[in-house]
């Protein structure tokens, strides 16, 4: 088996020696292993976030950013299908209205042709 030399990361609550360590997990700041340091040349510096946050955190607003937009998806989505039964019943509407006047001047033509035919024969 191969030694590593200078391990990657190194899970403790004290501060390992940079020598001999790239990345430090600081258990003392975080238990969960949140907070992830690296040395600078004078001290262990964050580099994975400004502030030691939990993740949960961020993971429950991301979650309720997503729940808004869901809620707000659901809402467009019924405005549009309501919108889409209006325009079907207009559509119906206006194709029935077109039937109906089409259907009125046939009887106007057919009444019109009547009356010049009685016209006709008296």
């Amino acid at each position: 088996m191969i030694r590593q030399e200078k391990p990657n990361f190194v899970a403790s609550k004290y501060a390992p020696n940079y020598k001999e360590v790239t990345y430090w997990i600081d258990l003392s700041a975080d238990a969960t292993g949140n907070v992830i340091k690296s040395y600078n040349g004078s001290k262990w510096i964050t580099i994975n976030y400004s502030e030691n946050s939990d993740q949960s955190e961020r993971i429950n607003t991301i979650a309720g950013k997503v729940d808004t937009l869901e809620q707000s998806l659901a809402t467009e989505i019924n405005r549009a299908t309501g919108k889409e039964s209006e325009l079907q019943t207009s559509i119906g509407t206006k194709a029935e209205q077109s039937e109906i006047t089409r259907l009125e001047g046939i009887i106007t033509a057919l009444t019109d042709r009547v009356e010049a035919l009685e016209n006709a024969a008296i």
